[in-house]
C-alpha cells in the first residue's frame, strides 16, 4: 500500500478551506504514463526476441547441449501477491475516485514486478513474476539470472509453455536444418544417378571393347585414345549429377532461408510469437519432407563408332562392294576373280 504525505494537500478539492489543487496530479500522471509506455516497450521487446529465439531454434537448431526450461512452477497457486493502493487508506481512496488521472490512481506499483516479488525456477537463476505496469492487463514474465525480461504474457499457461533453452555450446547447433540435413539431401540424388551412370559406363566400356576386337584394334592407339574419351565422358557425367545435386541442394536451402524469414516477418508484423511459431513448425514439418526431383537418368554416353582397318574398309564404305560377276584383267585364261570395284556398275 502506498501512503503518501502529499495526498493530505490535495484532500478535499480545488478551493477546499486547508488545501488547494495544483498540478502534481497531472505532472505525476504524465510520469505514470510514460513510464507505463517504456514498460510496454520493454515487454514488447521481451516478446519478440522470444519469438525470434523460438523460430531461429526451430530452422538452426539450438545450441548442443542445452536444456529446456522447467516451468512446471508456473501456476497461479504459486504466483507472487498482488501489491495494489489506496484500498486501505479511506481519505487516499476517497481523493483517488475524485482524481481518475492521478498517478495515485495507479493500482499496480513497480513492486509486483521488482525482483524481490518474483519466483525462483528451480535453480536454474532463472524468475518469474509478474511484469511492470503498463497500463493495460496485468502481465507475467519470465527473468533471466541478470534479470533481464525474456518472455511476456497475460496468460499464465502461456508463459508456462514457453521453450527456453539454458546451457550447452553456443558454437554448435542440433536440430534445425543444418549441414547434415541438406548433406543428407544431396547424398540421395548422389545415390540414385550415380549407380546408373556407373552401369551405363560400364556397358559402355563393355561395348567399345567388342567393337575393338572386332575391328582388330584392341590394342592399337586408336583403342586409347576411344577410352579416353569414354573415360572423359564418365567423368563429365558424374561432375554434372554432382552440380545438379548441388543446384538443387542449394534451391532447398534458399526455399527454408525464406520459410524462416516469412515467420520472422510474421512474428514482427503481429507481435505474438504464439502465432509466428504455429506458422514456423507447420513450415519446418513441410521442410522436413522435402525430396528432391529424381527422374531416371536418360543416356548419358554418346555411341563412339569405331573405324576398323582396311581389311574391312569394302564391307563399311558405301561406295564400294564385291562385284563377283566381274573377271579380272589380269587372270590367265578369263577365269573369274573377285575384285573391287570403285563407284557404280
Amino acid at each position: 500500500m502506498r501512503n503518501d504525505k502529499r495526498s493530505a494537500l490535495t484532500i478535499g478539492g480545488k478551493g477546499a478551506k486547508g488545501g488547494q489543487d495544483t498540478n502534481a496530479a497531472i505532472v505525476g500522471m504524465q510520469n505514470l504514463q510514460s513510464q507505463q509506455a517504456a514498460n510496454a516497450n520493454i515487454e514488447r521487446n521481451a516478446r519478440l526476441n522470444y519469438g525470434k529465439n523460438l523460430i531461429q531454434g526451430m530452422f538452426e537448431g539450438t545450441p548442443s547441449g542445452a536444456t529446456p526450461l522447467d516451468l512446471s512452477s508456473i501456476t497461479r497457486g504459486n504466483a507472487p501477491s498482488q501489491i495494489t493502493v489506496g484500498s486501505a487508506n479511506p481519505a487516499m481512496a476517497a481523493w483517488i475516485a475524485q482524481h481518475p488521472e492521478s498517478a495515485y490512481a495507479n493500482p499496480y506499483p513497480a513492486q509486483n514486478a521488482a525482483a524481490a516479488n518474483r519466483r525462483a525456477i528451480g535453480s536454474s537463476g532463472y524468475t518469474w513474476g509478474y511484469g511492470p505496469d503498463t497500463g493495460g492487463e496485468t502481465s507475467y514474465a519470465i527473468y533471466d539470472p541478470s534479470g533481464t525480461m525474456v518472455d511476456s504474457a497475460t496468460n499464465l499457461s502461456d508463459l508456462a509453455a514457453a521453450k527456453i533453452y539454458t546451457g550447452g555450446d553456443p558454437n554448435t547447433r542440433t536440430g534445425g536444418f543444418g549441414d547434415d540435413f541438406y548433406n543428407k539431401y544431396r547424398q540421395s540424388m548422389l545415390d540414385y544417378y550415380l549407380p546408373q551412370e556407373g552401369q551405363q559406363y560400364g556397358q559402355a566400356r563393355s561395348d567399345l571393347a567388342a567393337s575393338l576386337a572386332r575391328a582388330g584394334q584392341s590394342e592399337s592407339s586408336t583403342a586409347s585414345r576411344l577410352l579416353a574419351r569414354l573415360s572423359q565422358q564418365d567423368q563429365l557425367n558424374r561432375a554434372q549429377i554432382a552440380s545438379n545435386a548441388d543446384t538443387q541442394t542449394g534451391q532447398l536451402r534458399t526455399t527454408i532461408a525464406g520459410d524462416e524469414q516469412s515467420a520472422l516477418n510474421q512474428l514482427y508484423s503481429t507481435e505474438d510469437p504464439s502465432v509466428a511459431a504455429n506458422t514456423a513448425g507447420n513450415m519446418v514439418a513441410a521442410a522436413n519432407l522435402s525430396k528432391p526431383v529424381l527422374n531416371p537418368a536418360g543416356a548419358l554416353f554418346d555411341p563412339i563408332t569405331v573405324g576398323v582397318g582396311n581389311a574391312l574398309t569394302g564391307f563399311l564404305n558405301p561406295n564400294a562392294y564385291i562385284n563377283p560377276n566381274i573377271a579380272s584383267a589380269s587372270t590367265p585364261g578369263g577365269t573369274k576373280d573377285y575384285g573391287v570395284v570403285r563407284g557404280t556398275t
